[in-house]
């Protein structure tokens, strides 16, 4: 396996991770890191103001991470932590990951909420490697929110296979779960955002949070350069979709990416 197959898809999976909510664990289960190594990149991304938002928004994000042989990872798109493998096929983990929060200027939809401050959250992880490019996992975090209470867990399974020599093609689908705290900081509105924003008190509950489904398109140029496109889509589910603030349960998210792995 080339360095760049190592980490290319990787990268677009923990960017898109971003805005869709869970991140692809394909190339963290399909091989063991034996030696040191990293990837800087671009991404030109095409998302929402916010999730249930129906305003969309246009940013490129930098990205640099690295990844030591004995475990150890930091970078912007994997945040800070260490993985173990059990056994062949399976690595678990834990990870310091930055939440973005929300900011109420980012609409008028928004005015009167208040912002959701960002946060650093501490999350576990387990991945499994299935066979025939399948994968799985699972990660749980905590510390989002307006009250740094908000718990969030996110399934995947994905799939990736290489079309030719130059050509990757991945696949995914997910689902999240949120806490009471979490669906209260993203979608609820208390007394106090009513009479602020006009909107009616709603309370939403633990519950489902979204389904999303993703599929990319990686071309790689040379053992470190590749180009890696991603589509996808996220449909809000459960007490979620019932926020006031909530204009669009469904949207597809963009990404094109350029990176370079050293």
């Amino acid at each position: 396996m080339t360095k760049y197959s190592k980490f290319s898809i990787r990268f677009a999976a923990t960017v898109v991770a971003l805005f869709a909510g869970f991140a692809s664990a394909q190339s963290l289960l399909k091989q063991s890191t034996k030696n040191d190594g990293g990837r800087v990149g671009m991404a030109a991304i095409q998302t929402t103001q916010y999730q249930g938002s129906d305003e969309s928004r246009s940013l490129a994000l930098p990205s640099i991470d690295y990844e030591w042989s004995n475990g150890w990872f930091a970078g912007t798109s994997t945040g800070i932590g260490k993985k173990w493998g059990a056994s062949d096929g399976v690595q678990y983990g834990a990870k310091l990951l930055y939440d973005f929060g929300r900011e109420e200027s980012n609409s008028t939809a928004l005015r009167g909420l208040g912002n959701v401050d960002p946060s650093v959250d501490f999350a576990v992880f387990a991945q499994y490697a299935i066979g025939n490019g399948f994968s799985g996992e699972a990660v749980l975090r905590y510390g989002s929110g307006v009250e740094n209470k908000g718990a969030l867990l996110e399934l995947a399974l994905n799939y990736g296979t290489s079309l030719s020599d130059k050509v990757r093609f991945g696949a995914g689908v997910g689902t999240a779960f949120a806490n009471d705290s979490y669906m209260q900081s993203h979608f609820g509105v208390t007394s106090k955002q009513s009479l602020a924003s006009g909107y009616k008190v709603y309370t939403p509950t633990a519950g489902i949070r979204d389904a999303t489904v993703n599929v990319s398109l990686t071309y790689i140029f040379s053992p470190q350069i590749a180009l890696t496109g991603v589509l996808t889509n996220k449909t809000l589910l459960g007490d979620a979709k019932g926020g006031p603030m909530v204009k669009k349960t469904s949207s597809t998210d963009a990404l094109f990416a350029l990176t370079y792995a050293f």
